[in-house]
């Protein structure tokens, strides 16, 4: 059942109703970003993103859509690991000083808390509910998002150099078969 006000009985709330409310609450659940769909999440600067593409369209002067498609490619991986790198060091941050506090006693500490969660949502772009079990889970997107980096690089270098009429061998593959194997 809804009311007039458009507020819920059983939630209490139908969420936002504006483009600016949506907007303000788009990122409420943002932990990380390093598969987030918007470009730029908050603290992040578009200029500093167009220097970044810049440099690296200099760089590797691509050639073609092809090419162009992989420095693009390019620019997002390395755009979501330097926002993966941000989090994992502001969590470490706020555990750091969730571990200083926890030296005084139990009221002091409380208020002590109170104090540093305040601070860090003032602070941090990525404000979550972090335990160790995250911190290896950011430490897991970096290293996919590293590989997927590479992988991508040394494509487009295999691409440029056929392009500049190297010979380019083909990319040596290797097939695995664990199975059968005893423990």
């Amino acid at each position: 059942m809804t009311t007039k006000a458009g507020v819920s009985k059983k939630t209490g709330s139908t969420g936002p109703r504006t483009r600016e409310g949506k907007a303000k609450v788009a990122t409420n659940a943002v932990r990380h970003g390093a598969y987030s769909e918007a470009l730029f999440l908050l603290g992040e600067s578009e200029e500093d993103f167009l220097k970044l593409k810049a440099g690296m369209e200099e760089s590797f002067s691509p050639v073609g859509p092809l090419e162009t498609s992989m420095v693009e490619r390019l620019v997002s991986l390395w755009w979501r690991m330097d926002r993966t790198k941000t989090a994992s060091n502001q969590h470490l941050w706020m555990a750091a000083r969730r571990g200083l506090t926890s030296r005084y006693s139990y009221t002091e500490e409380r208020g002590l808390m109170a104090q540093a969660e305040a601070d860090d949502k003032d602070e941090c772009r990525f404000v979550g509910g972090w335990g160790l079990d995250n911190q290896e889970r950011l430490l897991r997107h970096e290293m996919t998002l590293e590989r997927a980096f590479y992988k991508t690089l040394h494509e487009l270098e295999r691409v440029q150099a056929k392009r500049e009429g190297f010979i380019v061998p083909p990319v040596p593959t290797l097939d695995l078969n664990i199975s059968g194997l005893q423990d």
